[in-house]
């Protein structure tokens, strides 16, 4: 088996969400502008949660017991709106839920095309502030938005 972890992040980063930006690890945003929202992308800290090894399907017939999937898990951040006074979250929940739902939707659709990948699991967390990139900027960089925790999982192509 040959883990493949651009494939991955090309497959979740070709994902065509209506309205929402979705990201790769090799274009991570260092800031954010007006345009850029709503976005969803990597973890620069937490993307990749681990990976672990799974008896693949036709493991348990005699001559194949050395076949093995990974299982991986993947945080990304989804980024609504910018988190000011002009836009108070509670007229931001209905169209955020919404876009969250979309890409929900959207993760759990790689089923039926990126071939070799099955997602496990998509979850996504409580809606609220989330600081954002970049790190020791003097204004304020807080976003409204949430976590997605993604396990996917990647079969053995041997």
């Amino acid at each position: 088996m040959t883990l493949s972890t651009a494939t991955v992040t090309a497959a979740i980063a070709a994902l065509s969400i209506t309205g929402v930006g979705v990201r790769d690890t090799s274009n991570l945003p260092k800031s954010f502008s007006k345009r850029d929202f709503p976005v969803l992308f990597p973890h620069p800290d937490e993307w990749m949660q681990g990976t672990r090894s799974e008896p693949g399907e036709g493991a348990q017939y005699v001559g194949q017991a050395g076949v093995f999937d990974a299982v991986r898990s993947l945080r990304y951040i989804f980024l609504y709106a910018p988190a000011i006074a002009a836009n108070p979250m509670e007229t931001m929940l209905p169209e955020m839920t919404e876009k969250a739902d979309a890409i929900f939707s959207a993760i759990e659709s790689l089923n039926t095309q990126a071939g070799l990948l099955t997602v496990r699991s998509v979850s996504y967390s409580q809606f609220g502030e989330i600081a954002g990139p970049p790190a020791g900027a003097t204004t304020r960089n807080f976003f409204y938005g949430c976590f997605f925790d993604i396990e996917i999982l990647e079969m053995a192509n041997s």
